[in-house]
């Protein structure tokens, strides 16, 4: 995700841009679906490898789906088995499990819509840089337009270098920074295997950890990737493994460095400037 929805005085990053180059390979080793190290794996195309991705995600949602309803239906029989309790004393100790159980019901319930939710997300983007595909491949130059696109807006960055300076102030002001050197430690070591497996060209990243939640989990701005730290406390506990947890943070950071890698705050930069001229 860019600045497309915080209130921040610079001009958002157009959503719409062929997204996500990076994003092809960042869990093609170890995710679920990869092929025995033993075997060869074929070459795939950037299209075939995201379909692939994709048909992971959707059965990850309805194993969370069964989940849920089957968390539901558990839920739903503890609370008619409540109903049929009374104060009377002798149903003293059947009334305290009885809550215990609810409590538990509870709280599988909502790892269950989390992790439902979390599907649902990575569906989504998948689905869109699917959509954005571009028309060449990673060994191919792009048009000229597109070359002058992006000329035009490294040129631009040279002008506006200082806003994400003022943007790293401001959401410093705003929502403060959290200063945990384990935690950078482990997210830059992430970021390292997402840069590693990427097609594009190594740009130095900086991660910050805001203190107050933006809504947006996670967003960049041209050089630097900010995570809402209540996105990775929520993260942290819904998922059932620490490989589950990278791998989310590994899609996320895949997005997340497409949007820095493809340049697209800088082609925003361009499509103001442009917007400018005209008027």
């Amino acid at each position: 995700m860019g600045l497309c929805a915080l209130n921040i005085q610079t001009r958002p990053p157009l959503c719409d841009w062929p997204l996500l180059i990076a994003l092809v390979g960042i869990l093609s080793a170890g995710a679920s679906w990869a092929a025995d190290p033993s075997t060869p794996a074929p070459s795939m195309t950037p299209r075939a490898k995201l379909e692939r991705m994709l048909a992971c995600q959707q059965t990850e949602k309805e194993a969370a789906l069964r989940e849920k309803a089957k968390v539901d239906a558990h839920l739903h029989d503890v609370q008619a088995f409540r109903g049929t309790l009374s104060d009377n004393p002798k149903h003293r100790l059947a009334l305290d499990k009885t809550e215990q159980a609810l409590e538990r019901d509870r709280e599988a319930l909502a790892k269950a819509e989390e992790r439902l939710r979390l599907a649902t997300l990575q569906i989504g983007m998948t689905e869109r840089a699917i959509r954005y595909l571009p028309a060449y491949s990673a060994s191919q130059s792009p048009g000229l337009i597109e070359s002058g696109k992006q000329g035009i807006a490294d040129w631009l960055a040279q002008f506006r270098s200082d806003n994400s300076a003022v943007i790293e102030k401001q959401l410093e002001d705003e929502q403060g920074f959290v200063n945990d050197p384990v935690l950078h430690r482990r997210l830059g070591a992430l970021l390292d295997r997402v840069q590693v497996v990427s097609t594009g060209t190594d740009v130095p990243v900086t991660i910050r950890i805001l203190d107050k939640p933006t809504g947006r989990d996670a967003f960049t701005t041209g050089t630097t990737m900010y995570f809402d730290k209540a996105y990775l406390d929520q993260l942290e506990k819904a998922s059932r493994t620490q490989k589950s947890l990278d791998d989310q943070l590994l899609f996320t950071m895949g997005h997340e460095l497409a949007h820095i890698q493809l340049h697209h705050v800088n082609l925003g930069f361009a499509e103001e400037y442009w917007q400018k001229k005209q008027n």
